[in-house]
């Protein structure tokens, strides 16, 4: 009994084990620069946000595509809860603090003329309490 009460305090909590910044960060490396629009669409799917960019050098436009990703409430509440109660409670919350706790984060995708992709980014915001 007590195996497998400690399978599901390990199991519980990773099954949400899954930050924003670490999918947008699988996302980019699904994807490589000289993929064109098409290919990169049918990697990711359709992007959640699309802006134009012009570059004045080139005067050309570039467009950017965004896929915004979201961390689990289950990766904020679990582990925090589960090291805040097995270990000390101050080192539990500044475990909890640092390993992570992005709000969401986003997979920048820049297409240069001809759709093709040229630079390729992750952007990880802050939890915003």
């Amino acid at each position: 009994m007590k195996s497998i009460s400690i399978l599901c305090a390990l199991v519980v909590p990773a099954a949400g084990c899954y930050t924003a910044g670490g999918r947008a960060t699988d996302a980019v490396d699904r994807v490589s620069v000289g993929m064109s629009e098409a290919q990169v669409r049918r990697e990711l799917g359709e992007p959640d946000q699309v802006r134009i960019l012009v570059d004045e050098s080139v005067g050309a436009p570039h467009w950017e595509w965004i896929y915004v990703y979201k961390t689990p409430w289950t990766m904020m509440v679990f582990p925090m809860l589960l090291v805040f109660t097995v270990v000390l409670a101050p080192a539990g919350f500044f475990w909890g603090m640092a390993v992570g706790m992005t709000d969401h984060a986003d997979a920048a995708l820049l297409f240069g003329p001809g759709g093709i992709l040229i630079q390729k980014e992750v952007r990880v915001f802050g939890a915003g309490f």
